[in-house]
């Protein structure tokens, strides 16, 4: 299993394919069932997001709620009760950290702030520092891990939203650097608006969310300045990577999904 430096160096395969929140397009996101799925399908990475419980455990959900009712406002067996109905099941941190721990390196997003220690201890003592990257929109989160722990990879999320904070996304320099950032993760929206040219001298790696249709893989593949990509689909960016890897320089032809 690769390292995190690893996949920020130039020495590897570029670009990096990131299941995000597990192979999504196939099975409900964040799940084990996605989770197991992207390993099968020998995804590079992991990306999944961590929420907290009202009564203070750390789970993994993209959403702040689950059917209108707050995370935070409930246990955790609440969460599961509620989500069993739902028709999936809401794992743990720890679950999911001792899934990947032999199988696959992870990026762990951050959804909120305050509970950056419990999180870094939880992780700490399932995996190595090499092994998880962790990641937020909030460069005060970031901030906060590299205090707790300077040696910890992290990644800067920057979306396009809201759209008054555009040329802060546009035009990360200080914020990333204030922030310790060691990856600028960005929104395919903003690449058309020109992110890839601001930041160009920045020297941090680009890794690009989410990039699920194939031309636009295709297009990612060959941007010789994006060092990553989050996909639903890891199966498919991997087969497209080594058509090119070995030579293919037009897009292929595919049946279409």
């Amino acid at each position: 299993m690769r390292s995190i430096d690893e996949f920020i160096s130039d020495d590897q395969p570029r670009p990096v394919v990131i299941a995000h929140r597990g192979a999504s397009h196939y099975h409900h996101e964040n799940t084990m069932e996605s989770f197991m799925a992207a390993v099968d399908m020998r995804a590079e990475m992991m990306e999944f997001d961590v929420r907290r419980t009202g009564d203070g455990t750390l789970v993994v959900h993209h959403d702040h709620d689950v059917d209108g009712d707050k995370i935070v406002d409930m246990t955790e067996a609440d969460l599961q009760a509620r989500s069993g109905s739902e028709g999936y099941m809401i794992p743990t941190l720890k679950e999911v950290l001792e899934f990947c721990a032999d199988k696959i390196p992870v990026d762990i997003e951050l959804k909120e702030g305050g509970y950056e220690e419990q999180v870094l201890d939880q992780v700490l003592g399932i995996l190595e520092p090499g092994q998880f990257l962790i990641s937020s929109v909030q460069d005060t989160v970031i901030r906060k891990i590299k205090d707790l722990q300077p040696g910890i990879r992290t990644g800067f999320i920057l979306s396009s939203h809201p759209r008054w904070q555009l040329l802060t996304k546009l035009y990360p320099a200080r914020r990333a650097q204030q922030a310790g950032a060691d990856v600028l993760v960005a929104s395919q929206k903003l690449l058309k608006l020109g992110f890839l040219s601001t930041t160009r001298d920045l020297g941090l790696p680009i890794w690009v969310y989410t990039v699920n249709d194939r031309r636009e893989i295709w297009r990612m593949i060959n941007e010789e300045r994006v060092s990553g990509i989050f996909t639903d689909r890891p199966d498919l960016a991997l087969l497209l990577r080594d058509l090119h890897a070995a030579g293919q320089r037009s897009e292929p032809v595919m049946e279409e999904d």
